[in-house]
This record gives structure tokens, C-alpha cells and sequence, in this order.
């Protein structure tokens, strides 16, 4: 980062998040180290998440402290300096006190995520509130709420596709897909007893108290069919059955699961989800309520700034099924695919209409120059995912090169973004450049 005229860009860097399901060095590969990926291990080859923002569980580091009045992370900086830091927003985005509203991360999923949803902010707040009145730490395990703040968000595909799972499938499609996989047993295979009290419910499955009743009754798993279920479901996935074109994509995912969480009830609730291949460049939104889970891929997703997970399976964490069901929004989600919204200047808009966030990716040709415009009144963290920027607003300036991530803070007027990049711009929901 050189400096030139303006004071120096303020980068930001942090360490990966190492849980269990990450990618073996796919961050690594995209970013390098030495820019916004701190890796203080070379031989630890697993990386799940990098954090970029100021959330209390993983501010980024702010690499030259002296240009925030000494603060060593950004959270530190926003507490210090919140004018400075946030401008406009320094009394929050629903007065809520000076706070980044969004989280952005580079996400490496090389096994299931857990399937999960996230609270609304009401439930979120409740819910804090209440464990805390409880006396439950901040860090116990079997906690829900780590804050009291919504947790929506989107990813975009940088992998030829993500993997996923989210929504509510269509009754008539639950329906039909189950009723397949029971003729498939009932044509002679030695699992099929035990699948019938699965199907039998599924058959009946036509309106929301009935997908509770049935995703009540799976998350419970006190009823020995389920076992059963789970194993004639894995039968089914293997079979040249469930390859052909309008099933290979469930029976891939239960096969994932019965790679990595055998015997797990997920497999069931998977079948009555949205089973979505996410096409590079593109991306889902996952609302409140909305069950989920990223089964493999590389991607950047950003959020509302929470840590809120209420967990219903694959995954070896507290399960609260109780606060799951409440959270739940028992309705069929027909395409949970976020439009991308053309600019004038050639760059494209992810917003999902919420004032918490929105990602921007501006895209050269290669060997291509060429120059545009960012808003400069919401604070901004661009990172660079390829080639190199000239970025120069009215209060820094410098080289973003690829692997680096800086934060833009309000009062930079007009940013300029010149050369031959890939770049996303992570913001509250406003739309800019448009």
C-alpha cells in the first residue's frame, strides 16, 4: 500500500475461523497471505471463515493502528472514534448506538455447514435478554443467543457452484420426491420397513402445521422408524435410481451426509428442502426463519452483524429443538436466489432491501482498465480478489492489490477504483452507484 497524496488506505486483516467443515487452504489460495488472510500457521492447512468487520467474536486488525489513533482492530476503533469510524451512522442504523451493521466473509465449506436458521431481530433481542436474565455465559456451548442482533444474509459463488440448501420446497414436490423414493424400496430392497412412518407423514404434508408436525417430529428423533428412514434414504441416494437428472442433486447431498454425519436425521429434513446449485457470480438470501445449510463451496457472504445460530442437525453442536421450531418460518420459499442488479457503470448489486447490508462487486476485463465511482458516505470494506486497484477518495489513497482488504470510512466523498481488479464492496443497504 503506498502512500501518495492522501493519507495511506486502512487495511484490515484477520485470522481464519478453523471449524471443523473448512476448506483445506481454499482461502489461501484465493487471497494469499500477507494481505486480509493473516496465516500465522503454514502447515494448519484448514480454513473455514475470514472475518471482515467488527464483530466482537473477530474484528479485523487494523495493520497500521497509527492511522486510527492507535486502535488495534476495528471494533476498538469504532468504541474510540465513532464519528470518525462510522459517520452518519455513528448513532446506529435503528438508533441502536454506534455499531457496523454488517459482516463480511470469505466462506470454504469442504464439508455440510449444520442445517440451521437465524432469529428475526425481535427474537434475537428476547432471546438475549432472557438468557442472560438466566445467567447463561456469553460462551457457554448449549447458549443460543450470542447477541441480541438478526443474523440475514446472502452468498455469492466464487466456486463454478455452491452447493446448498435453503427453503421450504414446494408440499407438492416434498410429496412427489418421497413418494419416488418409497416405490424405489417397496420394489424389493431389504431397508425398505421403517420408511413408511417417514413417508406416510410426508404424504399427508399440505400446509404449515403439518411441515411443523413433521419437522417437530424428525428434529425430535425419539421414534425408532427414523433410524430406519435415515438408512433407506442413504439406499436410495446410491441407487441409478436417484441419479437420474430430477433427483441427482438430493440423492448427491444425502450421500454428503452420509459421508460426514452418518446416521444423522438431517438427511430426512434435507429432502423437504430447496436443493440449489449456485452459479458462480450468483447468489441466495437466507431471510429469518429460512432452514439451511452450504454443502460445499467457496463464496463471500455477508450478513447483518450477528452470531446467532439456532443449529437442527449435521453438526456435533448444541441443538435447542424447541427455540428451532419457534424460529422456523413453516412456508414453502420458491426461489431463494437473490437477483443481481446491473449498474450504469458496469458493476453489479446484491441488495436484498435491508438497511443492515449489501455487496457490490466491480469487474475488469483481463488486461482491461478501467475506472468508477463508489459512494463514499457509508463505511465500506472492499476487498480485492484479483488484479489491482488505484482506489482515492478525498481522506485516503493507495494501491489495493489482490489479497487486501481496506476500510473506506464516510466523508471520503467520491472513491475512484482504477485498473484491472475484481473487487467487492461490502456496505449497509444503501443503494450506491446506481
Amino acid at each position: 500500500m503506498g502512500r501518495t497524496g492522501g493519507a495511506p488506505l486502512i487495511e484490515l486483516a484477520n485470522t481464519p475461523m478453523r471449524y471443523a467443515w473448512g476448506g483445506h487452504g481454499q482461502i489461501r489460495d484465493l487471497l494469499g497471505t500477507g494481505g486480509a488472510l493473516i496465516e500465522s500457521d503454514e502447515n494448519q492447512p484448514l480454513e473455514a471463515e475470514l472475518w471482515l468487520g467488527a464483530h466482537a467474536t473477530g474484528p479485523s486488525h487494523v495493520v497500521m493502528p497509527e492511522l486510527v489513533d492507535g486502535a488495534a482492530n476495528l471494533a476498538a476503533w469504532i468504541d474510540a472514534d465513532p464519528v470518525a469510524a462510522l459517520g452518519g451512522l455513528s448513532a446506529g442504523i435503528r438508533g441502536e448506538g454506534p455499531r457496523l451493521p454488517y459482516l463480511m466473509k470469505v466462506l470454504s465449506a469442504r464439508e455440510p455447514l449444520s442445517l440451521q436458521a437465524h432469529p428475526t431481530l425481535e427474537q434475537a433481542r428476547a432471546g438475549f435478554d432472557r438468557e442472560n436474565a438466566a445467567g447463561i455465559a456469553l460462551d457457554d456451548p448449549n447458549r443460543n443467543y450470542k447477541d441480541p442482533w438478526h443474523k440475514p444474509e446472502l452468498i455469492l459463488a466464487l466456486t463454478p457452484t455452491i452447493e446448498a440448501v435453503c427453503g421450504f420446497r414446494d408440499f407438492a414436490d416434498v410429496r412427489n420426491l418421497v413418494a419416488g423414493i418409497a416405490g424405489f424400496l417397496a420394489a424389493g430392497r431389504s431397508v425398505a420397513p421403517g420408511f413408511s412412518a417417514f413417508a406416510d407423514r410426508v404424504a399427508g404434508l399440505d400446509d404449515a402445521d403439518g411441515l411443523r408436525d413433521l419437522v417437530a417430529w424428525i428434529l425430535r428423533n425419539d421414534d425408532p422408524s427414523i433410524s430406519a428412514a435415515v438408512r433407506a434414504v442413504y439406499a436410495w441416494a446410491h441407487s441409478e435410481q436417484a441419479a437420474a437428472e430430477e433427483t441427482a442433486k438430493q440423492a448427491r447431498n444425502a450421500r454428503r451426509l452420509e459421508e460426514f454425519f452418518p446416521g444423522d436425521p438431517g438427511v430426512l429434513l434435507i429432502l423437504l428442502l430447496n436443493h440449489v446449485s449456485i452459479p458462480r457470480g450468483q447468489a441466495v438470501f437466507i431471510k429469518a426463519g429460512m432452514l439451511h445449510a452450504y454443502v460445499e463451496g467457496l463464496g463471500i457472504e455477508i450478513m447483518a452483524s450477528s452470531d446467532n445460530v439456532l443449529r437442527g442437525g449435521i453438526t456435533p453442536k448444541h441443538i435447542d429443538v424447541d427455540e428451532l421450531l419457534r424460529t422456523l418460518v413453516f412456508a414453502p420459499e420458491p426461489d431463494p436466489i437473490l437477483p443481481v442488479r446491473e449498474l450504469a457503470d458496469g458493476s453489479q448489486l446484491l441488495a436484498p432491501g435491508m438497511p443492515d447490508f449489501q455487496l457490490r462487486r466491480i469487474t475488469t476485463e483481463e488486461a482491461a482498465t478501467r475506472t468508477v465511482e463508489v459512494g463514499g458516505a457509508m463505511p465500506t470494506i472492499a476487498l480485492c480478489l484479483s488484479g489491482s486497484a488505484r482506489v482515492a477518495g478525498g481522506l485516503t489513497e493507495g494501491e489495493l492489490a489482490a489479497g487486501h482488504a481496506v476500510y473506506l470510512r464516510p466523508g471520503e466523498g467520491t472513491v475512484t477504483v482504477q485498473g484491472s481488479f475484481d473487487v467487492v464492496l461490502a456496505s449497509p443497504g444503501q443503494v450506491v452507484g446506481g
